[in-house]
């Protein structure tokens, strides 16, 4: 039998009886039972983090909000659900580069989906280099090790 990594050097086929391999099948639902009790937690998380106003308000998304003539970002979300195959493409064509365009911005075959169909970008331009050539490129770029 395997060992069983988060328990270092335990292994059922190397108990002596089978009230070792009791005592083993309960430290195994214990260890289950406390990494779920702090996993769970993770999953309740009820609380809001506003954006700083002037952030919020020089934003990307409030500036194509305005430009769409949403007055509000409720407005907004219901015609972004319900028209959410345009609102991607949008989002694709102005702030991404791409390098060859799709001609089909969603095939939905469920359960599958394939978005930007025969579109070709590089993540790495995107996320990097797009930003290094444009007006912000004095500023220095956060990296996340």
């Amino acid at each position: 039998m395997a060992a069983l990594g988060w328990l270092p050097g335990i292994r059922i086929d190397q108990a002596e009886s089978w009230e070792d391999v009791g005592i083993i099948k309960e430290a195994v639902n214990l260890a289950e039972e406390k990494a779920t009790a702090k996993t769970s937690v993770l999953l309740e998380e009820t609380r809001i983090f506003e954006a700083p106003k002037d952030l919020a308000e020089n934003s990307n998304v409030m500036k194509w909000m305005k430009e769409k003539g949403f007055k509000t970002e409720r407005e907004m979300r219901l015609w972004c659900s319900a028209n959410y195959i345009q609102f991607w493409g949008e989002m694709a064509k102005t702030y991404a580069d791409w390098f060859e365009p799709w001609s089909s911005t969603l095939e939905w075959k469920p359960p599958y989906a394939k978005w930007f169909v025969g579109g070709k970008c590089n993540v790495t331009h995107n996320c990097v280099d797009r930003h290094a050539q444009g007006a912000k490129k004095i500023r220095w770029p956060y990296i996340r090790a």
